[in-house]
């Protein structure tokens, strides 16, 4: 039996970052270790989704994102010392803020094995050159600090190589992946009306304008438009739907927890990002035999194969974005076809057993 600490900076948001932490802890419970997540903001539907899952919750409301030199010193002290009185035998800290607390304390905290896993690096191209320059720097200085870095997809695991971020002994590539549970290769139903669906978070890097920019060049009548999220640049995007004349075709449904019941119930999943690490948004949607348009961007090739389950386009391509939008209304045995290849390749290569069991084997060889 394992004590395994968990770092995270947000509970507000439901991204991959938090989705992986939770899986896991849910598969370490079963499997009779006790996990513990140490979360910033005392708040928000990820707190509460960890505490309904019996998970042991600790909260620090000195953990932010944004950076505050008093804020971030108290966090790291209070880290300091709950990992002091909790003794694990494994620490793991997910996304940029949360590893760099964790790095840091590492000159505090000399015996425990430490985990950072990097769900995207932010030095990823796309990102505003300033921020780039200054997490790179951060990352080179602190990296190897920690016993392991994990990467979510091998375009970061070459990256960090390139910009010689970590030693490569020290570096492991895991995939993401999700439960497959009763998920199987859906009944595709010839129907009319082409439901798109896109799950994003309303922010800059989602780059919701070149999705509603490109649905308002097509002249086909026949397609809805779902998004699912919500975010600072969501009144925007509202306005930007009425002003193209699509109000009526583009429904803004929110934060869902069960984005798994709309997907099912729709044909075309759609992810315009400017940067990505490894999007779990596409996985979720080829677990549900969907098609995928997405932007060729961080490891998003390695789970969208062109012209095989879906199409890859660079950053804000309106008009390429449009066509494809327009060939899936046109071809309903392509959205059956690429659907069905997402499924198999889901199934072979990204489930969350596959990811627990190597992660599994990370947590005993630093032990060791």
């Amino acid at each position: 039996m394992k004590k395994i600490v968990f770092l995270i900076t947000r509970s507000d948001t439901i991204g991959g970052a938090q989705i992986h932490i939770k899986d896991i802890c849910i598969s370490l419970k079963k499997d009779k270790h006790i996990p513990y997540v140490i979360i910033g903001d005392s708040n928000g539907c990820y707190l509460e989704q960890l505490k309904n899952s019996g998970i042991n919750v600790i909260i620090c409301k000195n953990i932010k994102r944004n950076f505050n030199i008093l804020n971030d010193l108290k966090a790291i002290i209070f880290f300091i010392q709950t990992v002091k009185r909790l003794r694990p035998n494994i620490i793991s800290s997910h996304s940029f803020k949360a590893g760099l607390i964790l790095k840091v304390s590492t000159f505090f905290i000399r015996k425990v094995p430490t985990i950072f896993t990097a769900h995207g690096w932010s030095f990823n191209d796309g990102i505003p050159f300033y921020k780039r320059f200054i997490s790179l720097q951060i990352e080179k200085i602190l990296c190897n600090r920690v016993s392991k870095v994990i990467t979510v997809c091998n375009s970061d695991y070459k990256l960090a190589l390139e910009k010689k971020v970590v030693k490569e002994k020290k570096l492991v590539n895991i995939y993401n992946g999700m439960p497959l549970g009763k998920y199987k290769v859906k009944n595709f139903k010839p129907h009319k009306t082409i439901r798109f669906i896109s799950v994003a978070r309303f922010e800059y890097q989602k780059d919701h304008k070149t999705l509603i920019e490109s649905f308002s060049l097509t002249d086909k009548k026949n397609w809805e438009l779902f998004l699912i999220g919500d975010g600072p640049n969501r009144k925007f995007i509202e306005q930007l739907v009425v002003k193209k004349g699509l109000k009526n075709k583009v429904k803004f449904l929110g934060s869902k927890n069960n984005v798994e019941k709309y997907l099912n119930k729709c044909d075309v999943f759609i992810l315009c990002s400017l940067w990505e690490g490894f999007p779990r948004s596409i996985l979720e949607a080829m677990r549900s035999s969907m098609p995928i348009i997405a932007t060729d961007v961080g490891g998003c090739s390695e789970s969208v194969i062109n012209s095989y389950n879906g199409f890859l386009i660079n950053p804000k391509e309106v008009y390429i974005l449009k066509n494809y939008i327009d060939k899936f209304m046109d071809e309903f045995s392509l959205i059956k076809k690429f659907g069905t290849r997402s499924f198999k390749i889901f199934e072979s290569k990204f489930t969350f057993q596959k990811m627990y069991n190597k992660t599994l084997k990370i947590y005993k060889k630093i032990e060791s």
